[in-house]
């Protein structure tokens, strides 16, 4: 996922646990509390999703994954210009 992206569902996900705290009657100190939490957790989320996928990578390298290897063109004569 891009960090763009990230930034964005953060943002909207800090602005939804704010509102719903706020629409609980939640002190102003409980509420940044929450946020905080959720951005804990959010974060963690992200980067233990990053080393998964940095991870399932580095085996599919060492298992020599096909995908990543370079195409070899067959090699062809190329024509001459002394006609």
């Amino acid at each position: 996922m891009p960090i763009g992206r990230f930034i964005a569902g953060l943002i909207f996900t800090l602005i939804v646990v704010g509102l719903w705290s706020w629409q609980d009657g939640a002190s102003t100190g409980t509420v940044v509390l929450r946020l905080i939490a959720a951005a804990f957790i959010v974060q963690f989320g992200y980067f233990v999703g990053i080393y998964i996928l940095a991870k399932r990578e580095a085996s599919l390298d060492e298992a020599g994954d096909p995908k990543d290897a370079t195409p070899t063109a067959p090699a062809t004569r190329r024509p001459s210009l002394d006609t």
